[in-house]
């Protein structure tokens, strides 16, 4: 089954130094040629930006031509999705949320999620030099945030990636406390050579 990532907007609400997407210096994208690439029974994830700027029927729009095509729907946001359109949580069957950049603060704690996306949802901390010393204060306050990648942004800027030094210690610490899928993401990486990129 292929894996598709598809950018519906470069609108964000948010400037994280290590972002791998220049958001706010694009166009918006073009998707109808886009969507037209991806093959049917496929995994989507839409992703920015951030969906949650978009209106709802954009969104259901493109919703409903990837649910025409038998795909598997996930997302990626930074909580504001959740908030603004909760009416499309059904359509998703995994939702990765992203926290915030300096690890001070979830929107959404997971126990006020709606039910029924409580199930499907991750959240990912992307770990740098600049945030790791706020780490053992976040996992203290949301103890079930154990989705951890290391900031690895080719020529990233001093600060904005998980130093080698850094990333052992990390591994060393919380190593033993991390799921099977956050030490593989980890160790190894996600495997995002297997992901086509729209």
């Amino acid at each position: 089954m292929k894996e598709y990532e598809l950018v519906i907007t470069y609108k964000c609400n948010w400037f994280c130094d290590y972002c791998a997407v220049d958001t706010h210096n694009q166009k918006e994208p073009n998707i109808s040629n886009k969507i037209d690439l991806i093959e049917d029974g496929s995994n989507v994830t839409l992703s920015g930006g951030e969906l949650g700027l978009l209106k709802e029927d954009k969104l259901l729009k493109i919703i409903k031509i990837l649910l025409n095509k038998n795909c598997n729907l996930a997302i990626n946001t930074n909580g504001l999705f959740i908030k603004v359109h909760p009416k499309l949580f059904k359509y998703f069957e995994y939702i990765l949320y992203h926290c915030s950049e300096n690890l001070n603060i979830i929107d959404i704690p997971i126990d006020l999620l709606p039910n029924e996306i409580k199930h499907k949802t991750d959240y990912l901390l992307v770990l740098t030099d600049n945030n790791i010393d706020n780490l053992d204060s976040f996992l203290k306050r949301y103890p079930y945030v154990f989705k951890m990648v290391p900031s690895t942004m080719p020529n990233g800027i001093k600060g904005t990636i998980l130093s080698k030094y850094n990333y052992f210690k990390i591994l060393k610490k919380y190593y033993k406390f991390m799921d099977n899928e956050s030490r593989k993401d980890f160790m190894h990486g996600k495997k995002y050579d297997n992901i086509i990129y729209l």
